[in-house]
């Protein structure tokens, strides 16, 4: 069959003759001459079973890096070289590193191409924080270098969902880059758990259990101080937990800028097996904090069911220090939740200290006023009770202060955890109106979750509904087109649901989208989703008419080319400040004639081509945040040519000759 094809295509092309202008097209007469794709081939790193060159691709034009055997000729390698491309290609994240090509040179010798990123291992980072180099000190602190943890927690925990575990866990295969870019890169141990299915594989691409860490002679395969127990013990069985020991001996040297055991090969697995590592806070001169210590001891339990259940519990924690709050590993008193509580909230704090110390000095004075004479005992009486009415004042004020915080922690997890942050929402408030019904904040809180939740029947039945008329004509209005099967609204009622919050809700569009998140958490990149979508741009854009909109499902491809819609997210503190356009699949933009001028709305959008023409954008230097745009498209003299020779090779800018109107 597929010499019935390349037959038919010779034919084809002898029979049929290209336009003179076709063929004198300068990208096509380059391509036809490439005789070899890759050249300027230069050695930039060698390492396991690699040899990591840098080379440059003809065909695309751009530099990239080129991966091969460091024994070309060693046939048993093969198959597991190639399988490591396969399976590295399969994990499409922007933490993991891209496969660009995979195939075999002249020679019948197998080789890979994936990106080329500039910058440093986080290994070669951590040698450098050792030498006290000032720049490196300056730009990785503790809250860059946990930031980047975050990240690479995301990649990993990215590939378990497909049952993917990486097994080679290490700074040196952590590459950052100068633009804060992190990527996980040689899986080249990577295994696929047993009875599994991979969503998105086809069978014949892997199987099982083809990459296992122990070889035919059970020789232990990993990094000595960075694999888990398991991997070395020749019984254990490794699974998505041993990639948690890893990540918690790459955190242990994010700590310490140190390994987690030194030491010969032999004295390092004894150590490993035996769990004999050392303490983190001796490695250094400073204080680390005991939060972080909990955590790497967590992930680094000998016993596997001891470590964290899951990469995201992991992350989860590290996000939670990095907000101001405990972790689950150290188990904390209610004398540690206090601290964090003055520390994250020190102004309200400091009055509420103050204030409870001229309490006690007033109670004080006039208990010592007792002891005098009975008429100035009256008085002390009196001032007493003057002093609780303070107290009790100073009590509304805390828990408002309360319900602020955890309204805070809502804002900024919200749309990262829309189910977890609602849920915690809930159970605040309700516990705060146990104790006071009437609490007008905390009903508010209450009410709102509910709505967001659409769980339109419970705000019905709430005790403050009638506080909340506008809301409660909306719950009885959707409340009957709840589906049965998902307990959600579809999509078009949603949209319509959300065109109808102004002047009913306060923050309307902030609403609108937590909404959105909250739905898309458990159906993500749903083509409906439009129609919710187009309702949000109609709120930030209030003069818009609708027109000008439209978005092809098959092609993945979004118009806005209308010249009243500017903006595309929220600006008030209860928005994400993110781009609309996430909850859709986007793979081509047209915002041609539309006034958007601020690039900076489509941060982190996974669009490829971006069409840019007839509108106010003249600032091309956000373009960097779109990981995966390859095309530009904009009129002739609308481009700063200053601009263009900055942009990196891999997007390609195409300019379009302006047509003068008739």
């Amino acid at each position: 069959m597929p010499d019935d094809r390349a037959l038919a295509k010779k034919l084809k092309n002898f029979f049929h003759e290209e336009p003179a202008d076709f063929q004198d097209s300068p990208i096509y007469s380059e391509l036809s001459d490439i005789e070899e794709r890759y050249t300027e081939l230069k050695q930039v790193a060698t390492g396991g079973m690699k040899s990591i060159k840098r080379a440059f691709d003809l065909s695309t034009s751009r530099y990239i890096a080129f991966a091969e055997l460091g024994k070309p000729n060693d046939k048993h390698l093969y198959e597991v070289f190639l399988r490591e491309a396969r399976l590295t290609a399969l994990l499409e994240h922007p933490n993991i590193i891209s496969i660009h090509d995979v195939g075999l040179n002249d020679l019948g010798q197998p080789y890979f191409t994936m990106d080329l990123k500039e910058g440093d291992s986080l290994g070669e980072i951590f040698k450098n924080l050792n030498t006290k180099d000032e720049e490196y000190l300056e730009t990785y602190s503790l809250h860059e270098l946990l930031m980047i943890f975050v990240k690479i927690c995301e990649a990993i925990s990215y590939a378990h969902s497909k049952n993917i575990i990486h097994l080679d866990l290490k700074p040196d295969n952590i590459q950052v880059g100068h633009f804060g870019e992190v990527l996980v890169c040689d899986w080249g141990l990577g295994k696929i758990l047993n009875n599994t299915e991979i969503v998105g594989v086809e069978e014949t691409l892997l199987e099982v259990d083809l990459l296992n860490h122990i070889s035919s002679k059970n020789k232990v395969v990993g990094t000595p101080g960075y694999m888990s127990p398991e991997q070395i013990n020749l019984n254990g069985e490794s699974d998505k937990r041993s990639d948690i020991y890893s990540l918690g001996c790459i955190l242990y040297s994010i700590l310490t800028h140190h390994r987690p055991l030194e030491g010969s090969v032999e004295y390092i697995l004894k150590s490993t097996l035996k769990g004999n590592v050392r303490d983190p806070q001796s490695l250094v001169d400073f204080s680390l904090p005991n939060s972080l210590i909990a955590v790497v001891k967590k992930a680094m339990a000998l016993e596997p069911d001891h470590r964290y259940s899951s990469v995201l519990e992991l992350k989860g924690d590290i996000q939670k220090y990095l907000a101001g709050y405990s972790t689950l590993a150290e188990d904390s008193n209610l004398y540690k939740e206090f601290k964090l509580f003055i520390k994250r909230n020190k102004a309200t704090s400091f009055v509420s200290f103050s204030a409870l110390l001229v309490i006690v000095f007033i109670s004080f004075y006039f208990i010592d006023a007792l002891k005098k004479e009975v008429n100035e005992t009256r008085i002390a009486s009196e001032k007493a009770q003057s002093a609780a009415a303070k107290a009790s004042s100073l009590l509304d004020e805390l828990t408002s202060t309360f319900l602020e915080e955890a309204e805070l922690a809502s804002k900024t997890f919200i749309y990262q955890y829309p189910s977890e942050s609602l849920a915690r929402t809930l159970d605040q408030s309700q516990k705060i109106l146990t104790t006071i019904p009437g609490h007008p904040v905390a009903q508010e809180h209450f009410i709102y979750a509910l709505f967001i939740m659409q769980r339109f029947d419970d705000v019905l039945r709430s005790p403050y509904t009638n506080n909340y008329p506008e809301i409660s004509q909306l719950c009885e209005k959707y409340a009957p087109l709840i589906s049965a099967k998902t307990n959600q609204l579809t999509p078009i009622n949603l949209a319509q649901l959300i065109g109808e919050l102004k002047g009913k809700v306060k923050n309307h569009y902030s609403v609108g989208e937590k909404m959105l998140a909250y739905v898309s958490e458990k159906s993500k990149y749903t083509a409906s989703f439009g129609h919710v979508v187009k309702e949000l741009i109609k709120i930030l854009n209030p003069q818009w008419d609708g027109s000008g909109y439209e978005y092809s499902n098959n092609r993945n491809k979004l118009d806005l080319t209308s010249p009243q819609i500017k903006y595309l997210k929220g600006s008030d503190d209860e928005s994400s400040g993110q781009s609309i356009l996430r909850f859709m699949r986007i793979d081509k933009l047209n915002l041609k004639g539309s006034a958007v001028e601020d690039l900076a709305q489509l941060k982190s959008i996974k669009i490829q081509t971006l069409d840019i023409r007839d509108t106010p954008i003249k600032d091309l230097n956000k373009l960097y945040t779109l990981k995966k745009l390859s095309e530009l498209v904009g009129y002739e003299g609308q481009l700063d040519d200053k601009q263009i020779s900055k942009l990196p090779r891999s997007i390609r800018v195409r300019v379009v000759e302006v047509v003068p109107k008739e």
